[in-house]
């Protein structure tokens, strides 16, 4: 079983000879961006249809307007709630191909973009569900801001509130490391999202260091990338540039080889496979 290091280091040898693994990330956002584009159009047109033919009237008023609007709110909120249901759909099926990708890179050296699609349609619906259930549980921590927020009228209830959020933040990152590897289980052990949740738990409890280590060194170069930009901002011309370098240097370096990362910790501690990187 290797050690953290060498699974880095290996996992940073294994993104270099597969640098598509950045390809199914790249797909999801721009997919979930272009129909969610679409969707935003759609309301706003549908939101304005019913006032468009009385804009130059000059009895006109936001009252007027309000009402006239209203009836199509439940509409837009049924085209909100299908676009989250449908951007979770696609993003769990380019994240369960991303971490095939990245498992088949781990097994033979080498991913494809089959390997993507195999393991997208094998495993997307349950990582949806497994995402269903891990939020459900970060909704019921919102109980940590329940009691100021009731009384948020009274000034006294401010510094409730923020040790409300700051517990409710702690009990978010816990949750983040608890069942990090969820999606990797089951994508590598092909099973179902109630399995995969408490496999993830499990394999947390059995290797809390090596789960922790790794979430603390993805969280750090993370959070160096972006003291990073907000320094790069200062500089003259090269902050103009520096968001599209910034985007380009997380979406094709940090969350793939954040992938590769996860996968390998869960294949090489639960001996799902041979890794092969000297190839």
């Amino acid at each position: 079983m290797q050690d953290v290091g060498t699974l880095l280091r290996n996992g940073l040898k294994t993104w270099k000879k597969n640098l598509n693994i950045c390809i199914p990330l790249i797909l999801n956002m721009i997919v979930v961006g272009t129909i969610g584009l679409i969707m935003v159009i759609g309301m706003v047109l549908t939101a304005l249809a019913p006032i468009m033919p009385h804009l130059q009237a000059s009895d006109m008023t936001p009252e007027l307007i309000l009402a006239q609007t209203m009836p199509m709110m439940g509409m837009i909120a049924l085209a909100f709630l299908v676009f989250v249901i449908l951007a979770g759909l696609i993003g769990a099926f380019f994240g369960a191909g991303a971490i095939g990708m990245a498992k088949k890179a781990m097994e033979s050296g080498r991913a494809t973009l089959s390997d993507m699609m195999e393991h997208g349609k094998r495993s997307f619906i349950s990582i949806f569900f497994a995402d269903i259930i891990v939020g459900l549980m970060l909704l019921a921590g919102m109980v940590f801001l329940v009691p100021s927020l009731l009384s948020i009228s009274d000034i006294s209830a401010i510094p409730k509130l923020l040790i409300g959020a700051l517990m409710f933040m702690l009990y978010a990152i816990i949750l983040s490391i608890i069942f990090a590897v969820v999606r990797y289980a089951i994508v590598v052990d092909g099973i179902g999202a109630i399995k995969g949740v408490k496999r993830g738990a499990r394999f947390f409890l059995d290797h809390k260091l090596d789960v922790f280590l790794v979430w603390l060194i993805i969280v750090a170069i993370s959070a160096g990338l972006s003291m990073i930009s907000m320094i790069m901002e200062y500089v003259p011309y090269v902050g103009t540039v520096w968001p599209v370098v910034n985007f380009a240097v997380s979406i094709v370096v940090i969350a793939p080889l954040s992938i590769i990362w996860w996968t390998g910790l869960y294949m090489s501690r639960a001996e799902k496979a041979t890794i092969a990187l000297s190839r």
